[in-house]
């Protein structure tokens, strides 16, 4: 499949039969007791070849069928595919023993990308004593591009906690917007060797807080949704770096844009503002969507830069854009400069 292809799965999702999206119900038994059962030639196919054993071609087989299916269905097709084919198939049912498949598609916390989910990328948590399919499916998931650009935006969230340390050692203030379990301050040097002085934990989950409460030391959890933050609940003082790794893939432009605005105005001059987001360029995305059941936002280049649409131009010192090398998330930093830089943050 080309690039061009799975960049246009979220934007053209034009017409197309429905056929693609058939779906057969077989009933078995009668009266209260009657159960439903979808069947899909894809989802059949790839079951077929769990049975005999074809683990690996099954899979890959998945994979490439579902960025198919996506990319040649309406936005009406692909939801229901999703909500009415995929979850009744018998094959949902083993995909699910993966660990990270599972815990996305349950929500045991309301949301699907939370903190543990992440500590499965990470390779924290593991399948090692879940069974033989279970295991293979999570090894086989950690290694697909998506996963892995997790696991690479980790450590380049790390490499900006040190750089901006090693400006001024031991002085530096970080902020971090929906820190999760803040596994980036693990492999931080600098946060290893006391070079921040304070890194604000935010996050509207306490479960998450109470674990990132335990990284370091210098760490100082707060909880607090985005809607508080952008009520002008959040007095947190002057920060030397800002960065939100996960969160702007779920929020609509509008509170995008909103909350950047906020931030980039809670740096001191100098200060660096960091934001990710995944781009409609990363692989998988149909079995995200579909066995995962997360939705994220995804967005190209000029989406992601138009986060700083409502910031001054005259305030900004700087702004780089790169992405990772799995063609998966965007990075976007902004660099505030030396102008107005007493104004309320909110």
């Amino acid at each position: 499949m080309t690039d061009e292809r799975i960049q246009t799965m979220k934007t053209a999702r034009t017409t197309t039969t429905s056929s693609s999206l058939e779906n057969r119900t077989r009933t078995h038994g009668g009266g209260a007791g009657t159960h439903h059962e979808t069947s899909h030639p894809l989802l059949d196919k790839v079951l077929q070849m769990v049975v005999r054993g074809d683990l690996a071609g099954a899979a890959d087989r998945l994979f490439a069928g579902l960025d198919e299916i996506l990319g040649n269905s309406s936005d009406e097709e692909w939801k229901r595919f999703v909500k009415e084919v995929v979850p009744q198939h018998a094959l949902a049912k083993i995909i699910h023993l993966d660990p990270l498949s599972h815990r996305a598609f349950a929500k045991p916390r309301g949301y699907a990308g939370d903190a543990v989910l992440l500590d499965y990328i990470y390779g924290i948590l593991d399948a090692r004593d879940q069974g033989h399919v279970s295991q293979w499916l999570y090894d086989y998931c950690s290694k697909r591009f998506a996963i892995r650009a997790v696991r690479a935006r980790r450590r380049i969230i790390a490499k900006s906690i040190d750089a901006c340390a090693a400006k001024n050692p031991g002085r530096v203030r970080v902020l971090s917007v929906a820190c999760g379990h803040l596994r980036e301050a693990q492999v931080s040097r600098a946060v290893e060797n006391d070079h921040v002085r304070e890194l604000i934990a935010l996050d509207s989950d306490a479960k998450s807080l109470a674990v990132a409460a335990s990284a370091s030391s210098c760490v100082k959890p707060q909880h607090m949704s985005v809607r508080q933050m952008l009520a002008g609940k959040a007095d947190f003082g002057r920060f030397d770096l800002i960065y939100s790794s996960g969160l702007y893939d779920y929020l609509e432009d509008r509170v995008a844009q909103r909350l950047t605005r906020s931030l980039f105005r809670m740096l001191v001059p100098g200060g660096r503002l960091v934001l990710c987001n995944f781009l409609p360029t990363t692989p998988d995305i149909g079995y995200i969507e579909s066995f995962m059941d997360w939705e994220l936002r995804y967005r190209d280049r000029q989406e992601i830069i138009a986060f700083a649409d409502e910031i001054d131009r005259s305030e900004i010192a700087s702004t780089r854009y790169h992405e990772d090398a799995f063609r998966s998330i965007g990075y976007f930093e902004l660099e505030k400069g030396e102008g107005r830089s007493d104004r309320e943050a909110f």
